[in-house]
């Protein structure tokens, strides 16, 4: 590793004008460096048995994590090119900064594709759920920061109708994303697509209805709402009683009424 290619991703000031990707592999390296610092293989066993063995871990948990590489990501615009390369190593903390990286920005639809990518590519849980509030963004027009152009009433209104066709993806993590895609919407909740893409996964003829992961995030996103308009997610629930074809899991009433 040269002097020069060091500078490429150790310098916030060149990151963040990298919005083209072109040096996001040298950034992407420059996490991997600053993450294998860092590395503990006692707690990188611990991490890798808490998910199941789905992933290497270089055994670094959030906040050193985060502090490892803040001088990489601060101030760095959108680089999918960086992303992209983070989620090619096997390590999770890689993908999780990857994620950390997608928090900090305001996505379009002309993101979602990528966003799709990571969504069923490496999928559990633990990044998932992020990537579903990262693509929530995409559904509210306005002002993006950081110079970038505004998010269009058009292009906010064709995310909505991407979030309907993730709803009966082939992929159940897809699936999740469409679900939870309004988390923490709060008052801003647009209900007509909460309920159709809630309703899209009822059901004995809709795919995965059975699922943990489906019926779990139905009911998580019914609770959250049910902070701001418990009496929609009442109705909603009422309305899909046991006896009716759209019928909510036992788990998933059972999550959405927790709070009411």
């Amino acid at each position: 590793m040269t002097d020069e290619s060091q500078g490429s991703f150790f310098d916030p000031q060149r990151g963040s004008d990298s919005a083209d990707g072109s040096d996001g592999q040298a950034l992407a390296r420059g996490v991997v460096a600053a993450l294998k610092e860092h590395a503990d293989a006692e707690q990188a066993v611990a991490m890798s048995a808490y998910m199941r063995e789905r992933f290497e871990f270089f055994g670094i948990s959030a906040a050193p994590r985060r502090a490892a590489v803040k001088h990489i990501l601060s101030g760095m615009h959108l680089n999918w090119d960086f992303v992209h390369a983070l989620w090619a190593y096997p390590q999770r903390e890689c993908h999780y900064v990857a994620v950390d990286h997608l928090r900090r920005q305001k996505l379009t639809i002309a993101d979602l594709e990528d966003l799709q990518q990571l969504v069923e590519s490496q999928s559990w849980w633990d990044t998932v759920d992020h990537l579903a509030k990262c693509a929530g963004t995409a559904l509210i027009p306005g002002s993006r920061g950081r110079g970038a152009e505004p998010n269009s009433l058009a292009d906010a209104a064709a995310a909505r109708a991407l979030m309907l066709e993730w709803a009966v993806s082939e992929n159940m993590w897809t699936r999740r994303t469409a679900i939870l895609c309004q988390l923490s919407f709060g008052e801003k909740t647009d209900t007509e697509l909460l309920r159709e893409v809630l309703e899209s996964n009822l059901g004995a003829e809709a795919r995965f209805s059975s699922e943990f992961f489906i019926t779990k995030a139905i009911g998580w996103a019914l609770r959250d709402y049910s902070r701001d308009n418990p009496q929609w997610v009442h109705d909603f629930v009422n309305a899909h009683a046991p006896e009716s074809d759209l019928a909510l899991a036992k788990l998933s009433r059972k999550e959405a009424l927790k709070h009411l």
